[in-house]
């Protein structure tokens, strides 16, 4: 991985502690079938050039938003919002300085999370609305003396009705570890802010019960950790279930819908690869699955979600015995028992997955390809045909 995407991820650190008393969860593994093909998909198309990341959110009527990170002559980065159908898209200047690390959309306004220039700790959730374009800046944590060390690792956010929930992780320099922290109003009978939790990169679900569940990579040294699902009690304290016990795990992804809790994640293997794994709880116990595709590539970005019956993950991954650094965008679909899975060669430079959904049952993946001579820089989207 170059100094670029190393930058883009954000400086990494070591967590100095784990967080004791915790319980793990047992559960039954499933075997994985072998998988056909998924579906052919559309040709690339440009979103915009000299961008070079972004985060995206597929609405249930199929439409994608996000936030991209584009390089402007003036401030040198600028905050640029996209809504689209995989094929055509609208891009939408917003003025705003930034690096973004989490998107996402009730319908109404954009709510773009990240972190300002010379932030010195600072973490601001960007909010515009569709049809006026009133735009507001919300402080979610302010920059002190003594955050001035910190900076915005990675974050998620939840939105409905025009309020949030926010979960970021700050890294510190100085103390070399990574901590996920929340702010909310989006339900009232919660606290605004819960207690810090050791881990990054959060994902964040709503659950039945008016709660919400959240996952973390934990802890951050090395990309070994344990994956830890935590859930906000009515009083507003954090319940720990640890799903996966051992070393390698990496962009976690959580989901709740019909009584069913839904988590998967890229796992280091045996060789210095990932696989994606998922899990459920669908018969009253946890379930565990290998996801069928190419091996990941270690880019931590993993999508699942579900659309017209089918269950999709997407990643970055490799050809077996091609250097890591030659990644194809993999989508991997079920549909009741059964599996297919494709890789995308948009790219034999590297692709790396910024966001994916699904319209109408046709799944658009956004990527960006690195270093690619034959591309304009920026970012690109394929949908499937």
């Amino acid at each position: 991985m170059t100094r670029r995407d190393r930058t883009r991820l954000g400086r990494r650190g070591a967590a100095v502690a784990l967080v004791a008393g915790a319980a793990a969860v047992a559960l039954a593994v499933s075997a994985t079938p072998a998988a056909a093909a998924v579906g052919a998909f559309k040709a690339r198309v440009l979103i915009k050039a000299k961008c070079l990341d972004g985060w995206t959110q597929t609405s249930s009527t199929g439409v994608t938003r996000g936030v991209l990170q584009c390089e402007t002559a003036a401030t040198g980065t600028e905050l640029v919002l996209f809504t689209g159908n995989g094929t055509t898209w609208t891009k939408i200047r917003t003025g705003v300085n930034g690096r973004p690390v989490a998107f996402a959309d009730d319908g109404t306004s954009y709510f773009a999370l990240y972190e300002p220039p010379n932030a010195k700790g600072a973490v601001l959730l960007l909010k515009r609305n569709h049809s006026t374009g009133a735009q507001t800046k919300i402080t979610i944590r302010a920059a002190t003396t003594a955050t001035a060390d910190d900076y915005l690792h990675s974050g998620a956010l939840l939105v409905s009705g025009g309020k949030y929930w926010v979960a970021y992780t700050v890294n510190n320099g100085a103390l070399l570890w990574g901590k996920t922290l929340t702010k909310q109003n989006l339900v009232p009978a919660l606290p605004a802010t819960m207690p810090a939790v050791f881990g990054w990169q959060p994902s964040l679900a709503r659950t039945g019960t008016g709660s919400v569940a959240m996952v973390v990579a934990q802890p951050p040294p090395f990309e070994a950790g344990i994956i830890v699902r935590y859930r906000t009690k009515a009083d507003g304290t954090w319940i720990r279930y640890v799903v996966r016990s051992g070393g390698g795990g990496v962009a976690p992804q959580i989901s709740w819908s019909g009584g069913v809790t839904r988590i998967s994640w890229l796992e280091r293997t045996a060789t210095g690869d990932y696989k994606a794994v998922y899990q459920d709880n669908a018969t009253g116990s946890w379930v565990r699955t290998t996801v069928p595709g190419l091996p990941g590539n270690g880019w931590p970005r993993l999508r699942m979600f579900t659309s017209g019956g089918k269950l999709t993950f997407v990643y970055s991954g490799h050809p077996v015995g091609t250097r890591t650094t030659e990644g194809q965008v993999v989508v991997s679909q079920r549909s009741g028992t059964t599996w297919s899975t494709t890789a995308l060669s948009t790219s034999s430079y590297g692709n790396l997955l910024l966001g994916a959904g699904s319209a109408s049952g046709k799944t658009i993946v956004v990527f960006y390809p690195r270093f690619d001579p034959d591309l304009d820089r920026g970012v690109y989207s394929r949908r499937q045909a």
